[in-house]
């Protein structure tokens, strides 16, 4: 009797290991990288008009032909220039004021190799918003 039971035992014994499906090993893959949420203002991307555009409206808003328009603006651009130049600055009413500034010469490190290097003074041009147009923008 003990050689039945051990038969038995075994037919048990087997019968649950065929009864399972064998394991199956699957390819090791890179999960797919997660892009972290960032703010919705930071992706969405600025359509900032372009200077046709800009023509364009000037011609549609002022009756005027494209060419008219874009020498009222290029008239403007460099009236600025020349006016920077000679004065200084030069005011934009309701918008803003452009400001000729000089800067020092200084030292600067190169953050890469950590070498100091002098970097020459030279001038810039600053601008700043008159309230007017900062106002209208951020009500």
């Amino acid at each position: 009797m003990a050689s039945k039971k051990t038969a038995t035992d075994s037919k048990a014994a087997a019968k649950p290991a065929a009864t399972k499906a064998p394991a199956k090993k699957v390819a090791a893959t890179k999960a797919p990288a997660v892009k972290a949420k960032k703010d919705k203002a930071a992706t969405t991307k600025l359509k900032l008009m372009t200077k046709e555009q800009l023509v364009g409206h000037f011609a549609n808003k002022f009756h005027v032909t494209r060419k008219v328009a874009q020498e009222m603006l290029d008239e403007l651009s460099s009236l600025i220039v020349t006016e920077i130049k000679g004065n200084g600055g030069f005011v934009l009413p309701n918008v803003g004021k452009f400001l000729k500034s000089s800067r020092a010469e200084r030292m600067g490190i190169n953050p890469q190799t950590k070498e100091k290097k002098l970097i020459p003074a030279k001038t810039v041009v600053k601008f700043r918003v008159a309230k007017a147009c900062l106002d209208g923008v951020t009500n």
